[in-house]
């Protein structure tokens, strides 16, 4: 996991009430602009899940996926800022 920039993230008073995406500002410590951005709720998938049968690690067919907060600009992710949830689901239905 590369490490992500210092940010500092303002949420807009504008966006009072509002669920996802939110407007905020971002600022990079020690520079006086602030740039347009939102947080947004974003998922992730992750590894998938495994067992041992035999002595050797198999895999399931399911997925492990989190559900994270993160600063979205010009329709890409810059920060993480938090952990929200996340599972494991069987890619092959509907959900």
């Amino acid at each position: 996991m590369t490490k992500q920039p210092e940010l500092e993230v303002v949420e807009s008073p504008y966006a009072g009430g509002l669920a996802y995406p939110r407007s905020v500002e971002v600022g990079i410590p020690g520079q006086e602009v602030a740039y347009p951005a939102s947080l947004e709720l974003v998922t992730q998938l992750e590894a998938p899940v495994t067992r041992m049968h035999l002595g050797e690690e198999v895999p399931t067919g399911l997925v492990r996926y989190s559900v994270v907060e993160a600063v979205v600009m010009d329709g890409q992710v810059v920060a993480l800022t938090r952990w929200l949830g996340g599972g494991v689901l069987n890619p092959q239905t509907t959900h």
